[in-house]
């Protein structure tokens, strides 16, 4: 199982229209990159010309596929919906936006490889009786720690040296994606999993997410740099 899934949860000169680097170019490691639109169905990506992840930016998405270890896949969306005094309303959204659960974070970040860095602000979830439920820093307890694992894949380490090679997934075919091993925690339970990194996909960067030596896979299945919309609120059943 992916940590995406788990524990929730979520860069580029613009790809759509830039000239892809030669393989033996060195991406660069200087930061002011941004997101990429997505390509085509069935299109490319091409290789990073940068190490950095993007900064958050309002209207920002992007749309995973979890499948599971019996084969039983979910969805979970993220989302940048909203901004308030230097930080970022984060919706994640697991299964269909008006069965599923909805939570949004109001998180500030000040460095995206550091996960000590990162300050919850607040919270809000989607109740079973569609009620919405807020708590503000004071209120957040213990909990915020939770709130923190949630978010564990927008950190990011230095991809500098990190190696890369071609990934294919339902969105598209990613070009020289990095890609790293890590630990996953879920409970009392540790597993070991590759990740692929693109610089190009907003929020977390994560093309696709796989256990060492079991089925459980996560993949990008779309995303976009704009049009994000809340689904925290709804209208009560009659």
């Amino acid at each position: 199982m992916s940590r995406l899934w788990a524990v929730a949860l979520v860069t580029l000169i613009p790809l759509g229209c830039s000239k892809p680097e030669p393989e033996g170019t060195p991406p660069s490691s200087k930061p002011g990159t941004s997101v990429a639109e997505p390509p085509a169905p069935g299109g490319e990506v091409p290789r990073p010309t940068s190490t950095e992840l993007a900064a958050f930016a309002v209207g920002q998405w992007s749309k995973y596929r979890t499948t599971m270890d019996d084969g039983t896949t979910a969805e979970i969306t993220y989302k940048i919906v909203g901004e308030e005094q230097g930080a970022h309303w984060v919706e994640i959204v697991r299964g269909a936006a008006e069965a599923g659960t909805v939570m949004q974070l109001l998180v500030k970040l000040t460095n995206r490889s550091d996960p000590s860095s990162i300050e919850i602000k607040a919270a809000r979830i989607r109740m079973p009786n569609s009620q919405v439920k807020e708590l503000r820093e004071d209120k957040l307890g213990p909990s915020a720690d939770g709130y923190k694992k949630a978010l564990a894949d927008i950190f990011v380490p230095s991809l500098a040296g990190t190696p890369q090679e071609d990934v294919t997934v339902v969105a598209a075919t990613f070009r020289g994606a990095y890609k790293r091993q890590q630990k996953m925690e879920v409970g009392q339970t540790q597993s070991d999993q590759n990740v692929w990194i693109h610089p190009a996909v907003p929020i977390s960067g994560v093309v696709k997410s796989e256990e060492i030596g079991k089925p459980a896979k996560t993949e990008l299945v779309t995303w976009g740099t704009t049009g994000a919309k809340s689904e925290l609120r709804r209208d009560p059943a009659p």
